[in-house]
Order: C-alpha cells, then structure tokens, then sequence
C-alpha cells in the first residue's frame, strides 16, 4: 500500500458515525523520583510529584478515532465512583458521545495506575473486577449498542476480557452490526475471539 492510499484512508474517518464498544478503562499515572530504599522492605521509595490520567483500554480506541476525525458513540460500562465520572468527563471533553456507557454500581471502574520514578515505570497497581455483566446490565447494553449500531457506518469492538465483552452480547452486536450491514471489527483476546465469530476483521 502506498503512501496516497494510506493517507486517502485515514482521510476517510472524518465524520464517520462510529459505534467503540468494549472494556473502558482509566489510566493513571504517578509520576516521581526515587530517593532511597524503604527500610521496611527492599523496595524503593518513590516521592510523587503530580499526577495524571487518560482514557485506557477501550476508552484509548475512541481517542484514537477521535483524532482521525471520526464521530465516536461510546458502549461500555463504568462503575459509580469517581474514576467512572473522570472517564466519562474526559471522554466528553474530547468529543465523544457517551450516552451509550453504563453505570454499574456493583463492579468499580477498571483503573491501571502505574507509578513512574524518572520517567521509568517501576510499578502497576490494577483495580478491577472481571466477572461476567449481571444479565440486566447486559440487557441494558444490548439494547443500547443495537440502537447505535442501526445508524452508525461500523463497530469496533475493543476486548480485555474484564467481562464486558458476554457471549450473548458479542453475538448481538455481531447480529446488528451484518443486518445494518456495516462493517464490524474487533480486537479480542484469544480467549474471547469465537465469541465475535461474523465480524467483518478479527
């Protein structure tokens, strides 16, 4: 493929109606120096100077179709607490619909923080839970994702396997995405690809 044709493809996206469903996550980071040895354990210890954080997982697909220009509806599931509301707000800021994410509040927010000492990441701490939806939140984002799905140009479908991504829900989004007949692409985990057995890539 050559450049024109590579540039006449990202060219494309802009105004494209999107659908991004999958596991939305929010990344943070601590950013420090290290100093000495703690002398609890033979670990260092890290004196923070400031924090940040941005979309993750799923969350970091729609930035990126985002910034080709695309219009981005977001499917997926936050939990009621403070990273959920900070995902959902950053998303928004940065253009994307987020009508479409459900608040669960029987599972958190999936949040990997990584603690960086001059500019080296020395750790990684993960808050999530990764069972499978309850059956009315997944009810709730069937129903949700299908009605995107029936005006939208293509789906792509961003799995981590943290539990979002069901059986049946694959199969409907997979369902709606052939009958409306757009293109559906998705990026699985091994352990979850049969799941998304039709899309249009794998």
């Amino acid at each position: 493929m050559n450049i024109k044709r590579k540039q006449a493809i990202i060219q494309n996206f802009a105004g494209k109606r999107l659908v991004a469903l999958g596991d939305l996550m929010l990344d943070e980071y601590l950013w420090g120096k290290a100093t000495r040895i703690s002398p609890e354990s033979p670990v260092m210890v890290v004196e923070i100077e400031r924090e940040s954080s941005v979309p993750g997982g799923a969350a970091n697909v729609v930035n990126n179709l985002l910034a080709l220009g695309a219009i981005v509806h977001v499917v997926g599931v936050v939990g009621d607490d403070e990273a959920g509301l900070t995902l959902k707000t950053q998303l928004q800021e940065r253009g994307a619909s987020v009508d479409g994410v459900v608040t669960d509040s029987s599972r958190p927010t999936t949040r990997k923080t990584r603690i960086v000492a001059h500019n080296q990441q020395v750790l990684r701490v993960d808050r999530e839970k990764v069972q499978s939806l309850d059956p009315e939140i997944e009810e709730l984002l069937i129903r949700t994702a299908t009605k995107l799905i029936e005006g939208a140009d293509a789906v792509i479908v961003s799995d981590y396997n943290k539990g979002v991504l069901t059986s049946v829900l694959a199969k409907a989004v997979v369902h709606a995405a052939k009958t409306a007949g757009i293109i559906i692409t998705a990026n699985p985990k091994p352990v979850t690809a049969r799941r998304l057995a039709g899309a249009t890539v794998l």
